[in-house]
């Protein structure tokens, strides 16, 4: 993982490995990326694919407003 993280320049946020992929089975994850916004209700909304960055602030927006 350390190895893919250097050759891809991805060293500016954390990574988190999880190898029994326990997570990703419980949100029907399975392709990178992927992103799972959970609301306060507990509903899950799924985004399969890169999001540019004003969207994924966009998501977090209105996650902070629900």
């Amino acid at each position: 993982m350390d190895i893919f993280i250097e050759e891809f320049e991805l060293e500016g946020f954390e990574h988190v490995a999880q190898p029994t992929n326990d997570v990703w089975r419980s949100f029907s994850i399975s392709a990178q990326p992927s992103y799972v916004f959970i609301n306060d209700n507990g509903e899950v909304a799924r985004q399969v694919g890169a999001l540019e960055a004003d969207v994924f602030e966009a998501a977090i927006e209105r996650l902070i407003a629900s």
